[in-house]
């Protein structure tokens, strides 16, 4: 969340970048991700060869 602009809860980033950031692995990044799109919580704009844009949908 702290990647993600206070306002519209949105932020574009490469999934390596997502979990250096957490001190994850990329393996358990993409596993959170599906859990959090599956419920609602997470919306994912991919791309091809650019960064996802992710919306956090939290309040």
């Amino acid at each position: 969340m702290s990647m993600a602009d206070p306002v519209t809860g949105r932020f574009t980033a490469e999934i390596e970048e997502i979990a250096d950031e957490m001190g994850s692995s990329v393996s358990t990044v993409i596993r959170a991700t599906k859990i959090l799109e599956e419920a609602g919580l997470l919306q994912v704009a991919r791309s091809h060869r650019k960064p996802n844009t992710y919306a956090l949908h939290v309040e």
